[in-house]
C-alpha cells in the first residue's frame, strides 16, 4: 500500500523528465524502467513485461509457500514478506503502466545511482535480514535446523543474496557492492551477463571466489560502430553531460525511456559542439575479474 501510494504521490507530482533537488546526494525524479534492475532488457520490444511479471509472480508464489513452511522463523519470515511485497508492489506497475515507477534518485560526485522505488527498498531491507538471518537462525545441534542452513548450492533458477565485484586486470574497480548492501539476484533474469551467471552455478553459501574472464567470455569485443558523434545542438537542452558518465536517451517517438529503440551510451568525450558517445558495454573488449562471495539462496 506505501509502495502504491507513493507512486501515486510521484506520478501526480513530478513531471517526466523533471528533476527536483531535495539534498546534494538526492533528487526527486520520474522515470519508468520496463527492464530489470539498471534497466536492463529495457529496450526490448514489450516482451519483457510479461516475462518479469510472470516471474515475480512465481517467486511470489513460492515464497507464500516457504513462509507457511516456516511460520516460526520470525526474522526470515519478514524478510521473505519483504521480497515479496517489493516484488507485487512492481508487479502491479508493470500491469498498469507497462514498466516500473521510480522517482527516488541518490548521486555522489558525479555518479548516480539508478532511481529507484518504495518497492525496491523493500527487497533491499528483505535481503538485508535474509542476511542477517544467516548469523541468527541457526540452531545448535540436537535443536532442529534453520531452513537457511540446508547445504544448497546455486541453480539456475536460484534467488541469491550476495557481494560481487568486477574489475579489470590491472585491478582497476568498475562495480562492486562488498563496501555496501548485498545485491539481489534472480539466476535467469537477465540481471547478469549469462556468462556471469554461468560462474555461479553450482556455488553454496558463504563460498567466495575469483573468476577471470577473457572479452570474449565477458562482454564481448568493443564495436566501433557503436561509437557515435553527436551535435550538441541536437541533444535536449536540459541534459545534464558528465564525461564518463552513462547518459540514457527516450525512445525516438518521445515515449517512456528504455521503450524499444532507447539506449544509454557512455558519454566519452565532450567539446563545445559534439558530444562522443559510446553505446557499448563499458566493459566490451577487455578480459574481466569477477569476484564474487555468495551469502544467501533460496
Amino acid at each position: 500500500m506505501l509502495d502504491q501510494v507513493t507512486k501515486l504521490v510521484a506520478l501526480t507530482s513530478i513531471q517526466l523528465g523533471e528533476t527536483i533537488y531535495v539534498t546534494p546526494f538526492w533528487n526527486w525524479v520520474l522515470t519508468f524502467n520496463r527492464g530489470a534492475a539498471f534497466s536492463f532488457l529495457a529496450s526490448e520490444d514489450g516482451w519483457q513485461r510479461w516475462f518479469f511479471t510472470v516471474l515475480a509472480l512465481g517467486v511470489s508464489g513460492w515464497i507464500a509457500f516457504m513462509l507457511r513452511q516456516h511460520p516460526a522463523q520470525k526474522l526470515l519470515s519478514l524478510a521473505l514478506a519483504l521480497i515479496m511485497g517489493g516484488a507485487l508492489g512492481n508487479v502491479i506497475d508493470r500491469i498498469r503502466f507497462g514498466a516500473v515507477v521510480d522517482f527516488v534518485q541518490w548521486h555522489a560526485a558525479g555518479y548516480y545511482w539508478p532511481a529507484f522505488n518504495v518497492a525496491d527498498s523493500a527487497i533491499t531491507v528483505g535481503a538485508v535480514l535474509m542476511v542477517l538471518d544467516q548469523f541468527v537462525a541457526g540452531a545448535p545441534p540436537g535443536k532442529g535446523t534453520s531452513m537457511t542452513e540446508t547445504a544448497i548450492t546455486v541453480q539456475p533458477d536460484s534467488f541469491l543474496t550476495l557481494h560481487y565485484r568486477l574489475s579489470g586486470l590491472d585491478g582497476t574497480e568498475h562495480v562492486s557492492t562488498f563496501d555496501m548492501s548485498p545485491a539481489t539476484l534472480q539466476m535467469g533474469g537477465g540481471q547478469l551477463a549469462a556468462s556471469l551467471e554461468a560462474c555461479l552455478l553450482g556455488l553454496g553459501a558463504g563460498e567466495h571466489h575469483v573468476f577471470q574472464l577473457e572479452a570474449d567470455d565477458a562482454f564481448g569485443q568493443h564495436n566501433p560502430r557503436l561509437v557515435e558523434r553527436i551535435a550538441r545542438s541536437a541533444l535536449p537542452s536540459e541534459m545534464e553531460l558528465k564525461v564518463n558518465s552513462l547518459i540514457e536517451f527516450a525512445a525516438p517517438d518521445g515515449a517512456v525511456p528504455g521503450a524499444s529503440g532507447g539506449v544509454a551510451g557512455l558519454l566519452r568525450e565532450l567539446t563545445d559542439t559534439v558530444a562522443v558517445f559510446d553505446f557499448n558495454h563499458p566493459l566490451a573488449g577487455q578480459p574481466v575479474r569477477f569476484e564474487v562471495k555468495i551469502i544467501g539462496i533460496l
